[in-house]
This record gives structure tokens, C-alpha cells and sequence, in this order.
């Protein structure tokens, strides 16, 4: 009975640990280990240790852990960074989970430098390619691929050094640092500190140290250098351009734009004799700069460029409604409760739009992203108007009117777009709307990162952005959604958070125009790559597409300042419907030999990290064969004490029969 028993709990064991790892829900794991540099408090270099791992099949969480301790940035960073490597890997974000696990000797590890080799490794993974094990960098990874700005070069450069790394990236823009030097001398009536600054090349720098230091401006440049693999890029599709319904809509829409700017301006004419002397001159020029815009939107129309035309329409004729209005309040032809009246009219004119859009039920992935688009743009026609009120209450006059004018043209940005939505007629619908907001938490986790990493550049370098301004009010409007559990509003409100968040880490860093030319131009790219992704799983893209082109346009007019935001926008649209539709696809890497990464014959492990190779055995197999094990020892131990129990029960046995 006993050996029955036996038998049966060692099958019982091994059958068991079959399934160990997979109750977890993954069928394999793999894992890899980086060494980011970072900087103490005292600004000395030092280096994390970084294991990196994914779990396939997961649902898309990603779980960071930190000795000693982590700020909360760093945490953030780690899903900007999964999101970006599973969209360059063409691979589904929610197929994954993402595990980080960061040590360091310094006491508190913080800021988003690791992200990009965070980016990198979470990249290698999904590819299944080997990192070079000379080779390291820093650098925040920005949500359109890019990577973006850090401090600490210098210590960080070293620590590189001293650990026997030949190769170091850095983000492009930041080869030359400034750095502080304090002289202490000591006096017997006190201490005497001066602080001076010093400009390193850290190209040069780096040269005397024995490490090659090269700048890099996306995670695709880096990431051949680490694995000495360029992706391939096979552009499908054609010239891109917009459907010719939709050509005409945007195109007709700007003519009006253009027809109401113009009798706005003529009307401010004919009442300029009516106001003030004083401010005749101001209004002159104002009309002046309305009629220049709207020459330069007919020169957009004329050539072609339909999308900066639309655009530059609207703005013209709110610059014209706000013209016309502040010239009717000096003439004394209309009064404050005029100009209020008529914004509350269009306000709830767009309120009736959004409502009656938001009652549709049935989803598709146009009718989404452009309702997302709408919903914004009505949430800052309202708050234009409680600006505009209460300027006008302050007494803020211009201001007043120039808020609610605003408030009033984007009515007919609004209408406009609520008539693309009737151009498409999808029959792909949500099968499950859950997963909307989903993907709008995964927009306002990036959201909340690159904004608050913006926000600590800005304090850092004691300077003020426009564009960081904005980011913030629009993540205030992220967090209003979040809290309604509006899901439509908080991924709006995130997206653009996250473009005006980014690019205001970009321009704090980058004042030189060849260097932002190449920033936008890749960025473009990386926008081509994604409507890429989206055509393959047949997937409509009109939002992507429609900020694609107007940022190609902004750049087939040399104005690659400009272009930068509509390409964020074409990428962040872009990964938003490809976490939608959950994409999958492959990748094709190019074999190439970059001269300084080769890896070193004879690594010391002291010294130079190496990368931790990929599983051999598959995980389930590992498991079979520890549950196997454990079941043989269990099962030895319960022979062994079986049969000492039996030896001792026939030695008391034949004792007893002794003393009878």
C-alpha cells in the first residue's frame, strides 16, 4: 500500500511542476542585463545595475523594482520605454508584461536618463538579438522614438570609463557641457569658495579616457551600435495623400474660412474712422497682418497644400473675428454682453455636436480618433470662454475679446470635423470597449512622465516654455478625465500633453537648426513607419495620415520648426490605434559592422557587464525537469523513511517476542 502511495505522489509532483510556470500565465520569459550610468547627489558617476525582462503571453503591465530607492519618474520612464520597443519591434504592447529591476550604490536613483536603455534592451528581447558588451549609454526616450536630454554627462562618462566600456551614446545635441569647478582655500579667519565654470568637448574628452563617445538622436540609430543590426525599412505605401473627399472638404471649408476672414476685415475698415484716434493705427495693423495671412492661405490652396491651408484659414479667421470684435467694442458699436452671447451660442452649438456624437454606441477606429480630437477641442472652447469671461469681468478688454473670439472659431474647427466623421463609412467595429480605456491609461501614464520630466528640465535650467505651459494645462485636463472616467476626453487630453511636453524638452536643448532638422526628420520617419503599421493590418488612419501630411507640408515649405508638432501628433494618434487593434508584425534587421562596437576577445567580468543569453530550454521544460527532480528527491526520502519505519517496527516486533 505504502509503495502504491509512493508512486502516486511522485506522479503527482512531476505533473505538477508542469504546470508551476504556466499557472503564472507565460509560456517563456526572457531576460537581459544592462549597466546604465548615473550620478550621485555629489555629481560623481556611478553605474546601475539593470536586468530587464519580458513575459510572453502578458497583458501589457510592467513592474519596476528599485534598490535602494527609486523616484517616481524612473518607474514612469519604464512604460514609455516598453511602449516605444514593442512599436519599433512591430510587436503588440499587450502581449507582454515588462519586469525592471534596477541596483545601484546610490541611495536614491532618479530621473528617466535609463529609459533609452531601458528602450534598448526591452528591443533585443522582443528581436531575440545579443547586445555588444563594450558598449553603454544614456538618455530619456521621448514617445515618437526619439531620445531626449540628460544631465550628469560628464560623471556619468567616467564611471563609464572606469568600468572598461569602449563605447558610450549620448543624446544628440549634448557633446559639449558645462561644468562646475570649486576652488576651496582655507583661511585662519574662515573658508574661501569659488565656483567657475568649465566648457568639455566630451567627444575629446572621452578620446583621453579610452571611450568613444558618439551623439545619437533615436533609439533606432542606438540601437545599431549596441547589436550591430540596422532595421529595414520597405515603404508599401505610395506618396500619401489625402482621399480626394476629404481633399475637398478641408479644401471648401478654407475657402469659407477665407471668404468670412476677408468681410471681417473690411467691416473693421469701414468703422476704423469710428473709434479713437489713439488706437486707429493698432487696428490699421492688425487688419493688415489678417490680410496677409489670408494671402499666404490662398498661396497654401493654390499650390496644393491643402491641410496648412485649412489650418492657417482657421487662425486667420479668428484673428479676424478678434479684430472685428475689439473694433466694434472701441466704436462703441457692441458691448461685453454682446461678445459673450454670441460665443455662449456656438459653445452649445458644438456642446450638441459632441453630445450627439457620443451617443453613437458603435465604434470604429475613425469615428474614435476623430471624436477624441473633437472632445478636446470643445473642452478648450469652454475653458476659452471662462477665460474670456473673467478677463472681461477684470477688466482685461483685449484680452477678453481675444479669448472668446477664440472660443468662437473653434465652432467651426469642430463642425468641420464632425462632417469627415459622414465621408467614411467603417464596418470594423470595438469588439471590446474596454479596452479604450486601457489604452487611454497607457496615454496618460506616458503623458504624466514626459511632462513631469519636462517640468524638472525647466526648474533645473531656471527657464519658462510656452510649450511646457500648455503640456501642464493639458495634463490638469487629463487628470479632470481620468477622474470622470471619460476615457474619450483623457485620451485626447494625454496625447497632446505628451507632443507639447516633448517638444518642449526638445527645444530647451536644441537651439541649433541643422540639428533640429535632423530631429523633425526623423521624426517624420518614424511617423511614415507607423501609418506603415496601420496599413498593414488594414486599418483606417485618418488622423495619422491627415497630421502626417500637414507636417510634410510644413516641411516642403522649409519651416521644419513647425513640423515637429503634427508629427508627434501623426505618431501618438498612429500607437494609439495600433494598441487598439492590438498590431503584431515582424521586423527586418540588416547585418552591419559599426567600427566601434566590436566586443572584446576577453571581457572581464569585473570590469566590462556582459549581456545575459536568452533561454536555451524552453520554460516549460526547465520547469518539468525541476519538478521531476523534486519529485525523485520526495520520493526517496519517503522510501528511505518507509523502510527505516519497517526496520524498526520488525526489530520491536521480534523484541516483544523475546520477552513473552
Amino acid at each position: 500500500m505504502i509503495r502504491e502511495l509512493v508512486l502516486i505522489l511522485l506522479i503527482t509532483v512531476s505533473i505538477t511542476s508542469l504546470n508551476v510556470y504556466s499557472s503564472l500565465g507565460y509560456k517563456y520569459t526572457r531576460s537581459i542585463v544592462l549597466y546604465a550610468p548615473a550620478v550621485t547627489s555629489s555629481g560623481s558617476g556611478v553605474l546601475s545595475k539593470l536586468k530587464l525582462t519580458i513575459a510572453y503571453p502578458g497583458r501589457g503591465y510592467v513592474y519596476f523594482s528599485a534598490h535602494p530607492l527609486t523616484e517616481l519618474d524612473t518607474q514612469a520612464t519604464a512604460r514609455v520605454a516598453a511602449l516605444v520597443a514593442s512599436s519599433l519591434a512591430n510587436k503588440d504592447y499587450y502581449s507582454y508584461d515588462y519586469y525592471v529591476v534596477m541596483e545601484s550604490p546610490s541611495m536614491v536613483i532618479g530621473g528617466p536618463s535609463a529609459g533609452a536603455l531601458m528602450t534598448i534592451g526591452f528591443l533585443a528581447l522582443m528581436l531575440n538579438t545579443s547586445i555588444y558588451s563594450n558598449i553603454t549609454m544614456t538618455g530619456m526616450v521621448n514617445p515618437d522614438g526619439t531620445i531626449g536630454p540628460v544631465g550628469g554627462l560628464k560623471g556619468k562618462l567616467e564611471a563609464v570609463a572606469s568600468h572598461g566600456f569602449k563605447v558610450f551614446l549620448i543624446p544628440l545635441g549634448e557633446r559639449y557641457v558645462t561644468v562646475p569647478n570649486v576652488t576651496v582655500k582655507r583661511f585662519p579667519w574662515g573658508i574661501f569658495r569659488r565656483v567657475t565654470y568649465t566648457h568639455i568637448d566630451l567627444v575629446s574628452y572621452g578620446r583621453r579616457l579610452g571611450v568613444s563617445v558618439i551623439e545619437v538622436s533615436s533609439i533606432r540609430e542606438a540601437y545599431s551600435y549596441f547589436t550591430g543590426y540596422n532595421f529595414s525599412i520597405n515603404y508599401s505605401l505610395s506618396r500619401i495623400e489625402l482621399m480626394d473627399k476629404l481633399y475637398d472638404t478641408l479644401t471648401n471649408q478654407t475657402v469659407c474660412f477665407l471668404e468670412n476672414s476677408t468681410e471681417y476685415a473690411n467691416l473693421t475698415r469701414e468703422l476704423i474712422p469710428q473709434i479713437s484716434i489713439w488706437y486707429r493705427g493698432s487696428i490699421r495693423d492688425l487688419v493688415r497682418e489678417v490680410e496677409r495671412m489670408v494671402e499666404e492661405t490662398r498661396s497654401y490652396l493654390d499650390n496644393g497644400y491643402a491641410v496648412l491651408a485649412f489650418n492657417n484659414g482657421l487662425k486667420t479667421l479668428y484673428r479676424a473675428l478678434s479684430t472685428y470684435w475689439l473694433t466694434l467694442y472701441l466704436s462703441d458699436n457692441a458691448d461685453q454682453e454682446y461678445f459673450i452671447e454670441q460665443t455662449n451660442t456656438t459653445l452649445i452649438k458644438s456642446y450638441n455636436i459632441v453630445s450627439s456624437l457620443l451617443d453613437n454606441n458603435t465604434y470604429t477606429i475613425t469615428y474614435y480618433e476623430i471624436l477624441t480630437t473633437i472632445y478636446s477641442k470643445y473642452v478648450d472652447a469652454r475653458e476659452y470662454f471662462s477665460k474670456g469671461v473673467n478677463a472681461l469681468q477684470e477688466g482685461s478688454i483685449v484680452d477678453g475679446i481675444d479669448y472668446l473670439a477664440h472660443s468662437y472659431s473653434l465652432y467651426y474647427d469642430i463642425s468641420s470635423w464632425s462632417r469627415v466623421i459622414d465621408l467614411f463609412n467603417e464596418t470594423s467595429v470595438f469588439q471590446n470597449m474596454s479596452k479604450v480605456y486601457d489604452v487611454a491609461l497607457v496615454m496618460y501614464s506616458i503623458a504624466d512622465s514626459t511632462t513631469s520630466y519636462a517640468y524638472t528640465l525647466a526648474e533645473d535650467l531656471g527657464v519658462r516654455s510656452s510649450y511646457l505651459d500648455k503640456a501642464m494645462d493639458y495634463l490638469d485636463r487629463a487628470h479632470d478625465a481620468l477622474f470622470e472616467n471619460n476615457s474619450i476626453d483623457l485620451t485626447g487630453e494625454s496625447i497632446l500633453a505628451t507632443v507639447y511636453a516633448t517638444i518642449a524638452v526638445h527645444k530647451m536643448f536644441i537651439s541649433n537648426k541643422s540639428v533640429e532638422e535632423v530631429l523633425v526628420k526623423h521624426v517624420f520617419m518614424e511617423a511614415r513607419v507607423c501609418l506603415e503599421q496601420l496599413s498593414i493590418v488594414n486599418t483606417s488612419s485618418i488622423l495619422p495620415e491627415y497630421y502626417y501630411i500637414y507636417a510634410r507640408e510644413f516641411m516642403e515649405v522649409g519651416e521644419y520648426s513647425q513640423a515637429l508638432l503634427p508629427a508627434l501628433l501623426s505618431i501618438l494618434h498612429s500607437r494609439k490605434d495600433l494598441l487598439i487593434v492590438s498590431y503584431s508584425g515582424g521586423v527586418v534587421l540588416e547585418k552591419t559592422n559599426p567600427y566601434t562596437t566590436t566586443p572584446p576577445l576577453t571581457p572581464n567580468p569585473s570590469t566590462s557587464p556582459s549581456v545575459l543569453g536568452y533561454t536555451g530550454l524552453s520554460t516549460e521544460f526547465k520547469w518539468f525537469i525541476y519538478g521531476l527532480v523534486t519529485g525523485i528527491l520526495v520520493s526517496i526520502i519517503i522510501v528511505v523513511f518507509v523502510k527505516s519505519y519497517r526496520e524498526v517496527s520488525t526489530k520491536r516486533e521480534f523484541g516483544g517476542s523475546e520477552q513473552g
